[in-house]
């Protein structure tokens, strides 16, 4: 037996003493970390992982545990379990770490941030004195390489913004592009960091190497897809950027594409290898190769001035008009401006009052004339004026005369047709007496004037001339029709 391997076999002693002692006396959290950390080649067995979380959340109380709180004292007594030359337990206790930054509460994930000396590799013995150790080395200090980085991450981004929580994305989308960059060039960190993992297959021959990969994946799938819709959300303004800003995102874009084809080629392997991963690994597409060139070449055509519009004043041209105009305007401005005497106040006057619009009406268009008087009908073949019948009224009575219409007619019209008519022109009205009334003479087409007679005539001179009948009435209009026909 080499000296490894007493060393090894007094650890292992050591361990049993250890559980032992806690089954006496109650001791749940010192058992939990050596039996998350023992010697046996297998992965941490989740019970006494949960454990270790639920008592970063206060399930075994808060009382000091040698002068340190809970949290503290798992930290510290994991990092004394790391400080061994037994690979298994330093693995074990690297995927102890990783669990508890992932699952525990914010306070743990603080603390562990703290102990820098954590993953530190200067405080690592020597791991490569037996086969399996040399093949584990390598890969455990990349891990340990990993881990800090992702402790540097949390405390960048702070202890409430977790990676694994649902809150954090939802953070992510409030940020514009100014707020967005430092925890984007924090998350890509993380990313390049690992991406630079690498996996081999001979080395994954037990459950706790296969473990912590599981955990690598994990991790890796969660980063690229905030990384992934940030990318995305940038690309979709990047017109809108200015171009410092394109220049910024540009860079950063371009290490995003190389961490981006260093985690294909890592998921990849594992999807290459043999082995059965719990965890599903993704199979990534590859960026298109066009998108880079399309970003730079947008980045030139900003860099390209814009073309202002060239004038003849630019190129000291000046048209006639502006030789006219240009030194009145110097003139102006060379002569300071003259105070402006204050003209005195004077009285306000009172305007008078302006005259008032009359209405105005469609009555005001035309000149308002009176109704012209009935004048007498021409001599020649003119229309029949029926007010020629009427006997003359005096002028001593023209209102009396009109007052008596009554339906819109005179009154004192006749039942024929006019009785003094010459040559079919009616003559002017002779007064007669109201005693004496109009006659016609029988089988006479025209009406001759009746003879006076003299107030004492006798009544054997009234009663020789037989009495006519009335004659019908006939209609004048027509009567005078034929009458002037008849003449003409």
């Amino acid at each position: 037996m080499n000296g490894t391997d007493a060393k090894q076999s007094a650890g292992y002693f050591k361990e049993k003493a250890v559980i032992g002692l806690s089954n006496f006396t109650g001791d749940e959290i010192d058992k939990a970390i050596m039996k998350a950390t023992s010697h046996a080649l297998k992965a941490p067995k989740e019970k006494y992982v949960q454990r270790l979380v639920a008592a970063s959340y206060g399930q075994y109380g808060y009382k000091l545990k040698e002068g340190l709180s809970h949290n503290e004292y798992i930290v510290r007594e994991l990092e004394k379990r790391s400080h061994t030359h037994n690979w298994v337990i330093v693995l074990k206790t690297m995927v102890a770490f990783h669990r508890l930054l992932c699952d525990a509460s914010d306070d743990m994930v603080e603390t562990i941030c703290i102990f820098r000396n954590v993953f530190n590799q200067s405080h690592l013995k020597n791991l490569a004195q037996t086969n399996d150790g040399a093949g584990q080395a390598y890969f455990i200090t990349q891990y340990m390489v990993y881990l800090e980085e992702r402790c540097a991450m949390q405390n960048a981004l702070g202890k409430c913004h977790r990676i694994e929580l649902p809150q954090f994305e939802e953070y992510l989308n409030t940020l514009n592009p100014d707020t967005l960059q430092p925890v984007f060039e924090v998350l890509l960190r993380l990313l390049e960091t690992l991406s630079v993992v690498q996996y081999r297959e001979v080395i994954v021959n037990n459950f706790c190497t296969m473990e912590a990969y599981q955990l690598l994946v994990k991790d890796g799938k969660r980063v690229f897809q905030l990384l992934a819709k940030r990318v995305i959300f940038i690309l979709d303004g990047f017109e809108e950027l200015t171009l410092p800003e394109k220049k910024r995102w540009f860079g950063l874009y371009r290490r995003y594409e190389s961490a981006f084809l260093s985690l294909k080629a890592f998921f990849d392997a594992i999807l290459r290898s043999s082995k059965v991963f719990v965890e599903p690994v993704p199979q990534l597409k590859p960026l298109p190769p066009s998108l880079a060139a399309r970003l730079e070449s947008n980045i030139r055509a900003s860099e390209i001035p814009t073309e202002v519009p060239c004038t003849l004043a630019d190129l000291g041209i000046r048209s006639a008009e502006d030789k006219r105009v240009e030194p009145e305007k110097e003139v102006l401005k060379a002569t300071p401006p003259q105070p402006q005497a204050q003209p005195a106040p004077q009285p306000k006057t009172v305007a008078p009052p302006k005259p008032v619009v009359p209405a105005f009406s469609m009555d005001d268009l035309f000149v308002s004339t009176p109704e012209p008087a009935k004048a007498a009908p021409l001599p020649a073949a003119a229309a029949f004026d029926p007010w020629a019948s009427q006997q003359p009224v005096s002028s001593a009575q023209p209102v009396a005369a009109q007052a008596q219409w009554d339906s819109g007619a005179p009154t004192g019209w006749s039942s024929g047709p006019p009785q003094e008519w010459a040559s079919g022109v009616p003559a002017p009205a002779q007064p007669q007496s109201s005693q004496q009334a109009p006659a016609l003479y029988q089988g006479s087409s025209t009406a001759s004037p009746a003879p006076e007679m003299s107030p004492p005539q006798t009544a054997s001179q009234s009663t020789s001339k037989p009495a006519t009948a009335p004659k019908k009435a006939n209609d004048p209009f027509k009567d005078l029709y034929d009458q002037s026909h008849r003449n003409f």
